[in-house]
């Protein structure tokens, strides 16, 4: 068994938010006399941090200074460990009095804008779902990429006996 789809599938996912997370930095930009400037500089500070704390994590799971459960940590936690830790860091100190642009939150449950959920598509203009519809057939894809990494995750696991592992990603798998 390989893990082609595994990696395949993480592939594309990282990079559609590298992509997103650099239209996200450039639509920031602002003239340097504006009170938002340093806001931007903030923002890219913290995604360049947050790069190399992942890389940092992942190049010392891979060495022989630690004990292997450490090295096991970094691997498994890394990611998580340097997203929480770069969050936070927009709160903290002379990055908090920068402002740093923040994604807008709205109620629970409500689609962006004030919209339907339902995009009307029988409404539209032919050209508009023709355009909508390879992209619709990318993620028709991804759909198969993400069930066939559940199930190769799945056999993986079914070799250990981590039943909470087991459980979680029936809990994934399932929608719960």
């Amino acid at each position: 068994m390989t893990l082609f789809s595994c990696d395949t599938f993480g592939f594309y996912v990282s990079w559609v938010y590298l992509q997103y997370g650099i239209q996200v930095l450039t639509r920031q930009f602002v003239p340097a006399d504006s009170p938002g400037a340093q806001g931007v500089l903030v923002s890219i500070i913290l995604a360049i941090l947050m790069l190399v704390t992942c890389f940092l994590f992942q190049s010392l799971s891979q060495t022989p200074y630690f004990h292997r459960h450490v090295r096991r940590f970094f691997a498994d936690y890394g990611m998580p460990i340097s997203l929480v830790a770069t969050s936070a860091m927009a709160y903290w100190g002379r990055f908090n009095g920068t402002n740093p642009l923040t994604l807008p939150t709205a109620g629970a449950f409500r689609a962006a804008g004030g919209r339907q959920w339902l995009v009307k598509f029988w409404e539209l203009e032919s050209k508009w779902v023709g355009i909508a519809l390879p992209f619709g057939i990318v993620l028709w894809i991804l759909f198969f990429f993400d069930h066939n990494v559940s199930v190769s995750l799945l056999v993986l696991m079914r070799s250990s006996d981590n039943v909470y592992a087991y459980l979680l990603l029936v809990a994934h798998g399932s929608g719960i």
